[in-house]
């Protein structure tokens, strides 16, 4: 039978990720946006999930998302930040990326060029480092972030998500699930939208914009590390038994 359990179906495992922070912190120097291609005053929209998740009207609502916010008024500088790996496939993915956006940005190459960054492989510890320099986090509508929005979420980076009828399946309803697990903040709830159209974009373009509001979010999440059902196996342990 089907067991409903409280909060969500996932665990994050703190320990684990306190180790990988000491791991990092032990052997390498902390980074800069700057070694990762960003600029400092940017507002920074990460994808950090694999391409074959990301599907093209997302993605070209995604660019429409940053071609309002430094067209739009007021203007905010903004940068796509997407995984794609250095490899013979993954530059043919960035070269159809930039064609692609080239096709949307008033700039065309120019700007797309410009607005478009691409992480590559990292192993975990560097991973989740770079992950505290995006602003904003932006879920993948088929099949969501799983593990990557707990990561988002220890980063302290609100990730955007969507829960609809629309999309019924059990993988494209795990980004509100755990988003919603990860900070003990009301401000949370309005990080899931109620479709992947018109109110997924304006939660974005919003939040872009409000750096406040962005910093709350980011400090609530920060401190569901320690009481957040999300990162508590032990209190996941006990509503499943309770279930």
């Amino acid at each position: 039978r089907a067991v409903l359990v409280p909060h969500t179906y996932q665990v994050g495992d703190a320990e684990a990720y306190k180790r990988h922070e000491l791991n990092y912190k032990e052997s390498r120097e902390p980074t800069s946006r700057k070694d990762h291609g960003l600029r400092e005053d940017a507002v920074v929209l990460a994808c950090m999930n694999r391409p074959h998740k990301v599907d093209g009207t997302s993605f070209d609502a995604w660019v429409r998302i940053v071609q309002e916010l430094a067209h739009g008024s007021p203007a905010v500088d903004a940068q796509l930040w997407l995984y794609a790996p250095g490899s013979d496939s993954g530059n043919s993915l960035r070269t159809r990326a930039v064609a692609r956006a080239a096709r949307i940005l008033p700039g065309g190459e120019e700007e797309a060029r410009d607005r478009l960054v691409f992480a590559g492989r990292e192993d975990r510890p560097a991973h989740l480092e770079r992950l505290r320099h995006a602003d904003l986090a932006l879920d993948t509508r088929a099949y969501n972030s799983h593990t990557l929005a707990a990561d988002y979420a220890w980063a302290g980076v609100p990730l955007c998500t969507a829960l609809c009828d629309a999309e019924p399946r059990w993988a494209s309803r795990v980004g509100a699930s755990v988003t919603l697990a990860a900070a003990r903040h009301e401000g949370a709830r309005g990080l899931v939208a109620e479709d992947w159209e018109g109110a997924f974009a304006a939660n974005v373009l919003r939040l872009a914009r409000d750096g406040d509001e962005r910093r709350r979010l980011s400090v609530a999440l920060r401190r569901g590390r320690v009481d957040a059902p999300l990162f508590s196996a032990r209190r996941w342990a006990q509503g499943f038994e309770r279930a």
